[in-house]
């Protein structure tokens, strides 16, 4: 979405004095309230009362046909403090060029370009959303959600609290809203699509060209978002290579289907994940901590250091689980430099520490 966001700066160099006014002054002051809204720059800014208005103004003319989903777009927008946050009913018919990109136990992913695109801002002269149109999007597809579920919720409801954080960035994949394919009735999440692919396709593509200082970039990104999901008192529970998405100039998490609050109470059975990337404690059937994503995380960091998935030779079954409990790790690799070491093994110590504001710095230096 940053390349979009500067394309649109862009945009607005070229407009003239009157055409800026229309959306707000240089003050912040809302053109139409006259309050100083005090959110964004000088085309960014956003006024909640006003938009909001214009979000309940706009609640006739649209349903999903589900009153759970309705709800949740409903109160989503009344309550939206930014561009970036807006969240809605997307009509199918607004996507083209639809291409498949994976098939996974949930559903499938596609990519499409939604023509309408996301809200910008409200213009008030046209008296409608001023949006950002023909913005490429991945579709996640549920399969059998005709009957929406709680889960399906539960994952949107993460995404929309990651992005009213105070610490939201874009470090999370952005989801722009839901829609639904009027043939199968299965309900899509609408994601951001993130260039590049998964982390793991984007080792294998570009880990020659990769240089420490780029590898330190995806690596701050990671830990940004991470952080981002810790600081709202949540836990991600399945950070693997293949929920970690890079565009073009960042990394970013997704996959938010099994996050959950940090104290909330999970049984054995729920324990899910990708064998490598799990901590100890769980592999013992402990239950998840913020601490086991931190785990995952020093995992990561071996994996952006080698170009390899973690125990790429190795059968990922009971053995590597007791041995992975038994203090196994990835062999570091010749010339990593010795403080991204150092932070590497603290994060898969057996007792991780949580990843803080000063230790993205440290990996940052």
């Amino acid at each position: 979405m940053d390349s979009h966001i500067s394309k649109v700066k862009a945009l607005y160099k070229g407009h003239s004095a009157s055409e800026t006014s229309n959306k707000e002054s240089e003050n912040g002051i809302c053109q139409e309230c006259g309050n100083l809204n005090g959110f964004g720059d000088d085309w960014s800014t956003w006024c909640t009362p006003c938009n909001s208005k214009h979000f309940i103004d706009e609640f006739p003319s649209w349903t999903s046909g589900n009153n759970n989903v309705d709800e949740l777009i409903r109160k989503t927008q009344i309550n939206t403090s930014h561009y970036e946050s807006t969240f809605e009913w997307i009509p199918y018919e607004q996507f083209t060029d639809i291409k498949f990109i994976s098939k996974g136990g949930f559903g499938q992913v596609f990519k499409a370009t939604w023509s309408n695109g996301p809200i910008l801002y409200w213009d008030r002269e046209k008296k409608r959303w001023f949006r950002w149109p023909r913005v490429p999007v991945a579709l996640k597809v549920l399969f059998n959600s005709q009957n929406i579920s709680s889960d399906f919720l539960s994952e949107i409801t993460s995404h929309l609290k990651l992005y009213r954080s105070s610490n939201t960035c874009s470090e999370i994949v952005r989801c722009h809203g839901i829609s639904q394919n009027p043939e199968s009735k299965e309900y899509i999440m609408v994601l951001e699509y993130c260039a590049r692919g998964d982390l793991g396709k984007y080792l294998a593509e570009n880990f020659d060209d990769l240089t420490w200082s780029k590898c330190l970039d995806h690596l701050l990104d990671i830990a940004r978002g991470l952080n981002t999901i810790h600081s709202e008192g949540l836990m991600h529970r399945d950070i693997h290579s293949g929920n970690l998405l890079i565009d073009v100039s960042y990394a970013a998490i997704g996959d938010l289907g099994l996050c959950r609050p940090a104290n909330s109470s999970v049984s054995k059975k729920d324990v899910y994940g990708v064998m490598p990337y799990m901590a100890p404690e769980l592999l013992r059937g402990k239950p998840f901590t913020q601490a086991s994503d931190i785990y995952s995380f020093g995992i990561i960091m071996w994996e952006l250091s080698s170009g390899h998935r973690p125990f790429p030779n190795i059968p990922h079954n009971f053995n590597l689980a007791l041995k992975i409990c038994d203090g196994f790790r990835p062999e570091i690799v010749e010339g990593t430099p010795e403080c991204y070491k150092e932070l590497m093994q603290k994060c898969w110590h057996e007792n991780p520490i949580p990843i803080k504001k000063e230790n993205s710095e440290f990996v940052l230096k």
